[in-house]
């Protein structure tokens, strides 16, 4: 395929060069190579959205002009799994065009491992040796990683197209576009061993085999005055692997399955139109889109399940259409009205409209008669147990607003918004949120030695919420099924959601870009946003953050040029929970009396915090060398807190959430150093040598003392298997590489 998309890009570049008179080609060729020593347990950090193996590197950039024809080709790491390829051009004012190819490979681990075979299929199977039991369909020594099978864990991303756009000298204009998408390989996706929380799980490497062929059409009219357009597109997702099946050894190793993303068609008409020079130095701007996502699957008839003599339970789903069928069916509509005005030349406005709507009108499933274990006893059910009725969820987004800029005095300008939206929702807990957001800005730029801005927004938020405490406190005290005061369904009445619950947020930011003098200049950008969760009882309580920017350049670029940036963020947000016991006696009521170590409130804080440093040089040492020099430094750091409810007697609820906290939430470091020289040879030949070094450190809690086995006390069952992924993501690595250059 990438041979057969080169013969096409390099045939549609002659043949350019055939039809235009007077062509001319300019641009240069490269060829050099990549050479890397990485030092390392696991390397794909390193190679996670790069090709870094030893090879031949390569670049094409070429330009042809013509008096009306023009043309432009890049290509870059050709045959490398992150090939680049481009070429467009066309006839002024009669047509242009374009063809594409941008290759990608995201790697998630290599050497990692499994105790399962058929890895990489959708449905890895048991070897030929079982145990002694005869059914056990893992490896005969699942006990020792070592002997588990190896795999490199990745797949390929690929998107081909290409457009064409014909107008033939007049303001009317016809444009189609073609495009596909490819993922081959494989990713890491876990699953559960039992249907307890507590039965462990196992990583798997599931197969990826995505397709999405996408094509446009638009036509239109471009004038001074106005520009109208209509446009269609029609996507179609096509996922080859479509269930994943797997011995799960906490069900006497029957056939587990997982669904994949189904096949899906996706269309969507679009209308837009923008009309100039109206009244009032004004611009009006029209849109308008409606959207439709189909498909169709069949359910699963059958699940595995441990509360009946035999594993293998039906599911019996009951459709609206056909029987297990289920029909995906999401629209969307939107419309938007913007006018954009200048009515002098100390005030502009911006007035604004649209609307977002979004209708589920998938398939209503039901899934009956379900045996204790699989049912759906809880609010999100409608229905009474043992039956499961998932939720469809569709809402309508309604926001308008008004944008002011006014100059009071020349090169001095403040901006005032006005932001209003209104959700609703069909949603079990929060039904309708309003947002308001007023901003003010101020830019100044009349000195000409400082560029100063700075502004200030404020969001209100506004939600309804049906589930309360008063609601679920009734309805526990009626009997309602779901509604027990040691249900899930009880406690959802004092959660609120950081997505949805009542808030005020203040945004501060301010920039100041000083010019010292014709060879140094210093930038400096400061932001702060705050937000606070009005009534909370469960859930975010309080979200920080700040960041602040430097950058400094000084020095003759004739001589030497330095620049210099840092960078530092941090994040604290807050959070209240509880933990509950389902036990006589017990509550999950936040405000019930705590118990020791079974019930009681407890509250968390996070601190994010990030760093960061760069330096470069750039140094033209003779007329025809230049020697350029960076260095890049990273550092995240996050730490927790902990703490627990107090018990009447004044001693904490659970003294071992006071033990220290933690240090290492996930923290990161990066370094980077890279050095190289260019030297022009001859005005045709250039030559480009470097050297670079990376380092990558990686401390986090969750992955330290990493195991590939987690056992408990319980039976093989209750036994999570581990692949390896981010286990040993440190790595070092020495960088050579060398490109020799053409120009003509």
């Amino acid at each position: 395929m990438q041979r057969k998309l080169i013969a096409v890009l390099v045939a549609n570049l002659f043949v350019g060069t055939a039809v235009a008179q007077g062509f001319t080609l300019t641009g240069e060729v490269g060829v050099g190579g990549l050479f890397v020593e990485d030092k390392g347990v696991d390397t794909s950090k390193l190679n996670e959205y790069r090709d870094m193996s030893n090879g031949v590197l390569s670049i094409i950039d070429l330009r042809g002009r013509a008096d009306r024809y023009y043309m432009n080709f890049y290509g870059e790491n050709l045959a490398r799994d992150d090939m680049f390829l481009k070429l467009d051009g066309g006839m002024k004012q009669l047509f242009k065009y374009a063809l594409w190819s941008d290759s990608l490979t995201h790697n998630f681990g290599f050497g990692m491992r499994s105790p399962y075979n058929g890895l990489g299929s959708a449905d890895p199977r048991a070897p030929a040796t079982f145990n002694a039991a005869g059914n056990n369909f893992f490896i005969t020594n699942a006990a020792n990683p070592a002997s588990w099978n190896s795999y490199d864990l990745s797949y390929k991303r690929r998107n081909d197209g290409a457009s064409v756009e014909v107008s033939f000298n007049s303001p009317f204009y016809v444009r189609a576009d073609l495009s596909q998408v490819r993922f081959d390989g494989d990713k890491l996706q876990s699953f559960a061993n039992s249907t307890s929380p507590g039965g462990g799980f196992t990583d798997f490497f599931v197969p990826v085999d995505y397709t999405t062929k996408n094509l446009s059409f638009e036509g239109g009219y471009s004038s001074k005055r106005m520009h109208v357009a209509l446009n269609f597109l029609s996507s179609k997702y096509e996922n080859d692997v479509a269930l994943f099946r797997w011995n799960n050894m906490a069900f006497a190793n029957g056939i587990d399955a997982h669904p994949l993303p189904p096949d899906n068609d996706y269309t969507r008409w679009s209308a837009n139109a923008v009309f100039k020079q109206l009244p009032l130095n004004s611009t009006l701007g029209l849109r308008y889109t409606t959207s439709k996502s189909e498909s169709n699957v069949a359910l699963l008839s059958t699940a595995l399940n441990t509360g009946t003599g035999n594993p293998v339970t039906p599911t019996n789903p009951s459709t609206n259409a056909v029987p297990g069928s289920f029909n995906g069916d999401v629209r969307y509509d939107t419309y938007s009205v913007t006018l954009s005005s200048n009515p002098t030349r100390m005030v502009d406005t911006r007035l604004y409209y649209n609307n977002f709507k979004k209708e589920n009108e998938s398939t209503h499933v039901t899934f009956n008669g379900l045996p204790a274990g699989l049912n759906c006893s809880n609010i999100f059910s409608p229905t009474l147990p043992p039956n499961c009725e998932p939720h469809l969820f569709s809402y309508k987004r309604q926001n308008y607003g008004l944008d002011v800029g006014v100059k009071p005095f020349a090169d001095n300008k403040i901006n005032l918004g006005y932001d209003f939206s209104a959700i609703e929702r069909e949603r079990i807990d929060v039904d309708e949120t309003d947002e308001t957001r007023y901003s003010v800005e101020w830019r100044n730029s009349n000195l000409d030695w400082l560029t100063a801005r700075v502004k200030y927004t404020r969001l209100e938020r506004e939600s309804n919420f049906v589930l309360t405490p008063e609601f679920v406190r009734a309805r526990a005290a009626a009997g309602t099924n779901g509604f027990g005061i040691l249900t899930q369904g009880y406690i959802e009445g004092f959660i609120g959601r950081y997505d949805v619950s009542n808030m005020d947020q203040d945004n501060y930011r301010i920039g100041l870009d000083f010019t010292l003098s014709e060879t140094a200049d210093l930038s400096f950008e400061y932001a702060r946003k705050e937000s606070k969760y009005r009534g909370v009882i469960l859930g975010r309580t309080g979200d920080e953050r700040d960041e602040f920017y430097v950058n400094a350049g000084f020095g003759d670029r004739e001589v030497v040029r330095f620049n210099v940036f840092g960078g530092w963020e941090t994040i604290n947000y807050t959070s209240y929970h509880r933990v509950g016991g389902f036990a006589a006696g017990q509550s999950l009521d936040p405000f019930a009396p705590p118990i020791a170590n079974t019930n009681y409130n407890w509250g968390m804080g996070i601190r994010d915090v990030y760093r960061t440093f760069g330096a470069g040089v750039d140094w033209p040492v003779a007329e025809r060398l230049m020697i350029k020099a960076s260095a890049l430094w990273q550092r995240t750091e996050g730490t927790g807190r902990f703490d627990p409810q107090l018990l009447a007697n004044g001693a904490p609820a659970n003294p071992a959430l006071l033990a220290g906290g933690i240090n290492n939430y996930g923290n990161n470091e990066f370094f980077s150093l890279n050095v190289k020289g260019i030297w022009q040879f001859t005005p045709k030949i250039e030559l480009t040598l470097g050297a670079a070094y990376e380092e990558h450190k990686f401390n986090d809690i969750q992955f330290n003392g990493y195991t590939y086995i987690v056992p408990t006390t319980a039976p093989n069952a209750n036994t999570s298997y581990l692949s390896g992924w981010y286990a040993n993501p440190d790595y070092k690595a020495g960088i050579g590489y060398v490109i020799v250059k053409y120009k003509f």
